[in-house]
């Protein structure tokens, strides 16, 4: 009989099991990614396209422009030393300065301190209020002792001078992007020995030509050779009438300066208005557009210091002087000496701590002019430029840091209240060149189409960027469950 042969045994099958696509939309989830990856990307294209910059606000419907002018409300701002415990606790600026602030009961706007020659780096004091929260930081530094000799030319001297200002450069611009203001050897005209229409001077630091050169050198340095742009260029005067002979051969030129500020000390019976009023009326004519500031202040020499604190927290209150955007109290002694002079706020010439005295200035540093969400003061057409008002054409906000708006343009959202450059005009305006604030087209529309079909693409974008994640890892985790 024939054998029998087994038949080969059956191999046995595997259950092919059906993963579910991975889709959104009909698409496989590689693919809708791709594809959200591209509509995020086109987004932001479109975004920088439009040429909006962030805006920057130090309060609701409030900013601050690129050289630091709040468009709501005055800076204020201190330097503060010679208070002794319990009301400071230390000798040093920092502990002087926060005990300033424990004294006034709210955070300073701008810490001031000084830099004298030699003295070409931010300290730490200095970085600390630089680099807070909320604080710009208000340095005085002089680069040499003889301004010829920060001139920029070839000698050692010079070249000396030139290494010092390289490195004071470097240290404000390892800051950045936090600006700071900066004054470039602060008061001059008594240190002026010849220039102006003076009969006699009393400085030895230099001429007027020989300042101005000094002042363009430090700035060609922080920008051409050192790279550093975050600095607000400041002219501090003095604002002493006997030497108002030499104020305008020592200005470097609207090109260089951001700010003018100058000095508002009362003594014995003077006033606020009498100490402020004629040179504010002079800066104001002669640099029209440039913001300005009280740079020290203080009263001395009298019974008066409450009276004017008042002064001048009713010029603040009714607005006598709109252009001044920053005030900064000297809260020192003169000359170092307890009696005689005091300009420390809380304290009489006898040396006395007066806590009514005292209790005025609180009142003025806490005034609603003075605080965010407080009491509106605009800030004049104009003043938010200065030298960093420069921008694209065709984009009159982007330099100030803010976007534009369809009813006023250029407004910061106060709901038609106009406070820059380019207001009052139909709904489509543009800065006309690149240097000045006229304006003539086509920024409304931006405003009222583009940048709102722009956050709607981007909302868009967010939306199908979530739900491909999502769904995609639900179906993942099905697929390995399956």
């Amino acid at each position: 009989m024939p054998k029998k042969t087994k038949k080969p045994a059956k191999k046995p099958t595997r259950k092919i099991v059906k993963r579910p696509k991975r889709s959104v939309f009909g698409l496989k989830l590689h693919h809708a990614s791709f594809l959200a990856l591209c509509l995020l990307a086109i987004g932001w294209g479109l975004i920088i396209a439009s040429g909006q910059t962030p805006k920057k606000s130090s309060a609701d419907g409030c900013v601050v422009s690129l050289i630091l002018v709040n468009s709501c409300r005055p800076w204020l701002g201190a330097a503060s030393d010679n208070y002794p415990s319990p009301y400071a606790s230390g000798s040093d600026t920092k502990s002087q300065i926060l005990g300033h602030e424990a004294r006034i009961g709210r955070q300073l706007d701008i810490v001031h301190t000084y830099h004298p020659v030699g003295n070409n780096s931010l300290s730490s004091t200095d970085l600390y209020f630089a680099t807070r929260a909320n604080t710009y930081l208000f340095a005085n530094w002089k680069p040499a002792a003889h301004w010829a000799d920060a001139g920029g030319g070839t000698s050692t001297a010079e070249q000396a001078v030139n290494a010092g200002i390289d490195k004071m450069a470097k240290s404000i611009g390892a800051i950045a992007p936090k600006q700071i203001f900066l004054s470039v050897h602060h008061e001059p005209e008594n240190d002026t020995s010849s220039g102006g229409t003076c009969k006699s001077y009393k400085g030895s630091s230099g001429s007027a030509a020989q300042y101005k050169a000094m002042w363009s050198n430090v700035e060609d340095r922080f920008k051409n050779v050192d790279h550093v742009t975050n600095v607000v260029w400041v002219m501090d005067y003095m604002n002493y009438p006997p030497w108002l002979c030499v104020v305008d051969q020592l200005y470097p030129g609207d090109n260089l300066v951001d700010w003018v500020m100058f000095n508002g000390y009362g003594n014995g019976s003077d006033s606020w208005t009498n100490q402020v009023g004629p040179f504010y009326n002079k800066m104001s004519t002669d640099h029209p557009g440039k913001p300005l500031g009280i740079v020290e202040w203080a009263y001395a020499g009298g019974n008066n210091y409450s009276g004017y604190f008042d002064q001048v927290r009713a010029a603040l209150d009714n607005n006598t002087y709109p252009l001044l955007r920053a005030y900064m109290v000297y809260d020192s002694r003169d000359q170092g000496s307890d009696t005689g002079s005091n300009r420390r706020v809380a304290y009489t010439d006898a040396g006395a701590y007066s806590q009514n005295q005292m209790d005025h200035y609180i009142g003025l540093a806490n005034d609603p002019h003075l605080i965010d969400g407080g009491v509106v003061t605009s800030v004049p057409i104009g003043v938010l430029g200065g030298t960093g008002s420069s921008g694209p054409i065709g984009n009159p906000c982007a330099a100030l840091g803010i976007t534009c708006d369809s009813a006023t343009i250029c407004n910061t959202g106060q709901s038609g209240t106009a406070e820059t450059p380019c207001v009052a005009l139909p709904p489509a305006s543009t800065r006309d060149s690149a240097s000045t604030n006229n304006c003539t087209a086509d920024c409304g529309l931006v405003a009222k189409y583009a940048i709102p079909f722009i956050n709607f693409l981007a909302a868009m974008v967010g939306v199908v960027v979530t739900i491909s994640i999502v769904i995609g890892g639900i179906q993942y985790t099905t697929s390995r469950d399956n």
